[in-house]
């Protein structure tokens, strides 16, 4: 042997020798690798690990779904399971009755011996022959217990070993031989037909819940969302109907919600920052801010000053209302008074102040109307001679020249035009015209002379009255009445008031208390604003007083405790930049959330998509018809229909497996001696078989493959028995 191979590279003869006790089961299946190589590697997986053994196995063109797509791919009556099984367990099932080569992969109690028996029972269905090896008896027993269980068992022969019973094996083909079953094919068409339709009710419900839409968001996941979080607080989103977020911009709100949410909850936040939102920190910045606080201080303790000595001095008492009503109602009543400085506002005061104001504005119309019809006068009357002018008698001397005969009424009415002309400036009358006018204005000089505003203190000059002025002080005069008579003051003490603002109005002097106080007041006023204004600019927002009564004084405090915290304000400003991008991303409800304290550190995130959740999800109800048309009721009934026809598919399940196993083969005591049937009715009718089983399955190449459909043995015996003149369809 040395000489042999001395010139083979990489040979050599050794001198060992192994001795040990080798199993004659795993001999024959070494053996059956060694001299059928080429026939096993007619299969994919066996050719795979004799010649690629190192690179991932290509299962060529093997049609791929998702397990979501079964019920769309597959009718009910496409896949026969005689146990119930999910959907990763119905995709192994139809897998495996295309011939795809798979590994299925699961802990113990996971269902695989389920699963493999459903497996046998779709493949034997679909009309394939099986082949099921398991090394440990326990698992073949498992697998077959469950297809006897289920009526298979006459179908199925077992071969654990090569030490399998021979009498056991005939009873096995003898059941598999005399076995006879009818089933009505219409039965089982109808009931998975009634399946389907549950089926596909049910799931058009799953599709829309799962649904995913340009969010990334599915109604399922909102649905969740929402009812985890039913009693957790969460920002009201107001965003209009026609807005869509796609998945990108949410998760870049989501991560904005986090942020906020973690650097609010850092900060070292006080209510004195509330009064900034200045985004660009610099010390210049800064030290603007505090001096403008500082004179924001100044300006409202001054006003507070102000305020009170003005209502000491017109005897009005403070009262609980929010400061910024009772600065506007002070300043109105101040500015009012001020208002009377130039103009007598007397009127004011008067009794019935409504019917003064009626009766200006008949006096009004009387003297617009006066002037209207003068100018449609062709000649010029004095107010003094329309008055003397004796209107009825002109228009009786008018109306009877105008009925005489003529020549006559051309004299007559000369007559009237020549003394008519007698009352004119200047121009020339014209009766025809002139009467009717100057009746009129006759009669709008009556109401003017005899107004009920003559004995009031206004500055009526008849026709020459200034209207505008007198209009102006009606306007003043009630604003002054309006700011005297303010909600919230007992009527003895608005009667006080008045008293000292109408000796005020009445004396005029410059120095008098009142007047003093309404200045200082309106100055005090002006600076807080201008104060309020600069500090506004500098802080990046207005001031807005809270809705109190002692908002001012909490104003002081809060822009005292302002200059204490400095040291923040940078962080304040990033936050400020924090919430303004916020706030531009339409995140206010959660902003003020946070800000108040509404939402715990941490959560912001989880807030923001609750908040989502809510708004998204009745959006999407309303979208679709069939979560907005979803009844609780019809639906479970739908379910337990579905339960209900499922069980009956898989009861009938088998009867549809045994008509497609059918073998049509002659009867037991009709075949022939000499025959491949004759053969095993001699064996089965012995007291002792004669022939082995391999013999008895070499000996009936064409009747074994229809008695033994499905053969389940493990891996030692089946080079004995499975040759490769009979492959099955599925192993």
């Amino acid at each position: 042997m040395r000489q042999a191979v001395r010139d083979v590279p990489g040979m050599e003869v050794i001198d060992e020798t192994a001795l040990s006790t080798f199993s004659f089961a795993k001999y024959l299946m070494w053996k059956d690798l060694v001299e059928r190589t080429e026939v096993l590697r007619e299969n994919r997986v066996v050719a795979h690990l004799i010649d690629t053994p190192d690179k991932p196995f290509d299962d060529g063109a093997s049609r791929r779904f998702n397990e979501t797509e079964i019920d769309q791919l597959f009718a009910p009556a496409d896949v026969i399971n005689l146990l119930p099984a999910d959907s990763s367990q119905v995709a192994a099932s139809i897998v495996a009755a295309e011939g795809q080569d798979f590994v299925l992969v699961g802990p113990p109690g996971t269902g695989k011996s389920q699963t493999i028996a459903n497996m046998i029972a779709n493949c034997l269905g679909s009309g394939k022959t099986v082949l099921f090896v398991a090394e440990k008896t326990a698992a073949l027993d498992v697998v077959y217990r469950r297809l006897r269980e289920h009526g298979l068992g006459a179908h199925c022969i077992e071969l654990h070993s090569s030490k399998s019973d021979r009498r056991h094996f005939l009873t096995q083909l003898r059941a598999a031989w005399e076995y006879e079953s009818r089933v009505d094919p219409t039965e089982w068409l109808t009931i998975n037909e009634r399946l389907k339709l549950r089926r596909d009710q049910l799931n058009r419900y799953v599709a829309a819940l799962h649904k995913t839409y340009p969010n990334g968001w599915t109604p399922y996941l909102a649905f969740g969302t929402t009812l985890r979080g039913a009693n957790d607080a969460a920002p009201h989103f107001d965003w209009p109907k026609d807005r869509t977020h796609d998945k990108g911009a949410l998760i870049s709100m989501e991560e904005l919600a986090d942020n906020l949410g973690e650097y609010f909850a850092s900060l070292q936040h006080t209510p004195a920052m509330d009064l900034v939102d200045f985004e660009d920190h610099n010390m210049g910045w800064q030290d603007a801010l505090l001096s403008g606080a500082e004179s924001l201080r100044h300006g409202v303790e001054k006003l507070v000053g102000s305020m009170g000595a003005f209502r000491s001095t017109l005897g009005i008492s403070p009262t609980r209302q929010p400061a910024e009503d009772e600065i506007a109602s002070l300043t109105r009543l101040a500015s009012a008074i001020e208002a009377g400085r130039d103009q007598d506002l007397s009127i004011a005061f008067a009794e019935d102040f409504t019917r003064s104001e009626r009766d200006f504005l008949d006096f009004s119309a009387a003297v617009t109307a006066y002037r209207e019809a003068e100018q449609k006068l062709t000649a010029r009357f004095t107010v003094q001679a329309v008055e003397s002018i004796d209107m009825e008698a002109l228009d009786r001397q008018w109306q009877e020249a105008t009925a005489s005969l003529w020549p006559l009424s051309v004299f007559a009415r000369q007559k009237v035009t020549r003394l008519l002309q007698t009352y004119a400036e200047g121009g020339t009358v014209k009766p025809e015209n002139d009467l009717n006018l100057l009746r009129r204005m006759k009669s709008q000089a009556r109401l003017i002379t005899q107004t009920p505003l003559k004995n009031a203190s206004l500055p009526l000059k008849g026709l020459d009255t200034n209207l505008t002025e007198i209009a102006e002080i009606f306007e003043k005069a009630g604003h002054l009445r309006a700011a005297l008579n303010a909600q919230g003051r007992n009527t003895e003490e608005t009667a006080q008031t008045s008293r000292k603002v109408a000796a005020a109005l009445r004396d005029r002097q410059a120095h008098d208390d009142v007047w003093l106080a309404c200045e200082r007041l309106l100055a005090a006023h002006r600076d807080f604003i201008d104060a309020c204004q600069k500090f506004s600019r500098l802080a990046g927002r207005d001031i807005r007083l809270e809705k109190t009564s002692d908002a001012l004084p909490e104003l002081c405090a809060r822009l005292d405790a302002l200059a204490d915290a400095r040291r923040n304000l940078r962080d304040w400003s990033n936050w400020c930049r924090l919430r303004n991008k916020a706030c531009a991303a339409e995140l206010g409800p959660l902003i003020d959330l946070i800000q108040r304290g509404a939402i715990p550190a941490g959560k912001a995130r989880s807030a923001f998509r609750l908040g989502y959740a809510r708004w998204w999800l009745g959006l999407i109800i309303e979208e679709s018809d069939v979560l907005r048309n979803f009844d609780r009721f019809l639906h479970e009934k739908a379910i337990r229909d579905f339960r209900e026809f499922d069980d009956l598919v898989r009861k009938h399940a088998i009867g549809q497996i045994i008509s497609r196993l059918s073998h049509d083969l002659p009867a037991v005591q009709s075949v022939p001696r000499k025959s491949e049937l004759g053969l095993l009715r001699h064996q089965m009718e012995l007291q002792r078989p004669s022939q082995s089983i391999r013999d008895m399955i070499s000996k009936m190449p064409e009747s074994f493959p229809k008695l033994a459909q499905c053969m389940l043995m493990s891996p030692f015996p089946s080079p004995s028995f499975c040759r490769p003149t009979r492959p099955f369809s599925m192993s």
